[in-house]
């Protein structure tokens, strides 16, 4: 069953929520194991980044029995999740004012066929880029038998949701934060749902690995060799990161693995190795040419360009001077992904909102064949992994 409306959209946000309370704008936080590149998932809401300042944006909504096929060829960027639906469920463009009821909000769209009870919505977007106007999205929902995280499907468009801080209207609590993490470990405080994701993902990887490559050792490091390099940071590393290395400490070189395109992937060893070393050497540049950041943050936060290395840089694949690292400042992008060029830096930005959805970029590349980040599709010749730069 599906249902489609185009709606003159003049502000960047969706709510699909039930109709509950009065309208109106309400600020809060956002957590950042909940807030996506496309969506930002509540318990019994879904908000919807269209990246679009200027109608129409064309709004498809398909009502499924069962979990489509595929993930729908043609968009650039999709993302899923959980909702518990217990009323009408509408779609609501962001309010304009201050209306004082939902139902006098123009372009409302009420999505019959959704009985209460727990929702898998996954969320395509197109066009977000640029200020375009030609916006397009489709919401699918299907019934789901448990609640699952937030999960990014694919990214292939560049827009960021950064200073978008407003929740749909009284919208059920979210659950609170785990900030019981390991102290051993010595990570900042985040909830499991993201390290969840990390173990999730890597199993899909890691059965791709051991099913189609020859050999593809995968060890991963001890709580103890985890701590000891987080010690030699001197940096409270995010909690993705810990279990990542505990799944996979990189791959001894008689039998290298190609995992990443352009990128070797770092044991531990060299990730502190890496990183030192790009202290020094910028920290070196930063006092010669005169700037003030000498390897020093300052108020910056996670994803802002920072023009340097800093030490919340946390690299964990790189090549010749080109690194990946986790970005372990503050902020609503703490753990997301980006590229350092020895040259031009991390001026591209974030690449990846967290080392999660990298990694289901990843796995989903593998499994089925879209181009990792956008670009890069993987081959097998002779048991070896490789990949191929797709313009």
């Amino acid at each position: 069953m599906e249902s489609r409306r185009t709606i003159d959209l003049r502000v960047p946000v969706l709510f699909l929520q039930t109709m509950a309370g009065e309208a109106g704008l309400q600020n809060g936080d956002f957590s950042s194991d909940s807030c996506g590149r496309l969506i930002f998932l509540g318990n019994d809401f879904l908000v919807i980044y269209t990246g679009a300042t200027y109608g129409p944006v064309e709004v498809t909504i398909g009502v499924l029995t069962a979990p489509p096929a595929d993930t729908a060829a043609g968009w650039e960027t999709i993302e899923e999740g959980t909702v518990v639906v217990t009323d009408q469920l509408s779609l609501i463009p962001h309010p304009s004012g201050t209306e004082t009821s939902i139902e006098d909000i123009a372009g409302l769209t009420a999505v019959d066929a959704v009985d209460p009870g727990l929702w898998q919505v996954r969320v395509h977007a197109r066009g977000r880029d640029a200020d375009r106007g030609d916006v397009a999205v489709l919401l699918q929902l299907w019934p789901a038998e448990r609640p699952l995280p937030l999960t990014t499907v694919k990214i292939g468009d560049s827009y960021v949701p950064r200073m978008l801080t407003t929740d749909p209207t009284q919208p059920a609590p979210l659950p609170a934060e785990d900030t019981t993490e390991d102290a051993a470990h010595g990570s900042s405080t985040q909830s499991p749902t993201s390290a969840g994701s990390v173990t999730e993902q890597w199993t899909r990887i890691a059965q791709w690995l051991r099913t189609n490559l020859t050999s593809a050792p995968i060890i991963g490091a001890g709580r103890a060799e985890v701590a000891q390099a987080v010690d030699a940071t001197g940096i409270a590393w995010p909690a993705e990161l810990v279990v990542f290395f505990e799944q996979i400490n990189g791959f001894p070189h008689e039998d290298w693995v190609s995992l990443l395109p352009a990128h070797e992937l770092f044991d531990l060893e060299r990730l502190v190795q890496e990183r030192q070393m790009e202290l020094d050497i910028w920290g070196e540049l930063d006092e010669e040419m005169g700037r003030a950041s000498a390897n020093g943050g300052g108020d910056s936060v996670a994803g802002e360009i920072a023009w340097t290395y800093l030490p919340e840089f946390i690299p964990f694949a790189g090549l010749d001077g080109n690194l990946l690292f986790v970005d372990a400042r503050p902020g609503d992008l703490h753990g997301c992904i980006t590229e350092f060029d020895k040259v031009d830096t991390d001026v591209a930005g974030p690449r990846w909102v967290s080392l999660g959805a990298m990694l289901t970029d990843l796995a989903n590349s593998l499994e089925v064949g879209v181009a990792f980040d956008g670009r890069w599709k993987a081959t097998v010749t002779e048991g070896k992994l490789s990949w191929q730069y797709v313009p």
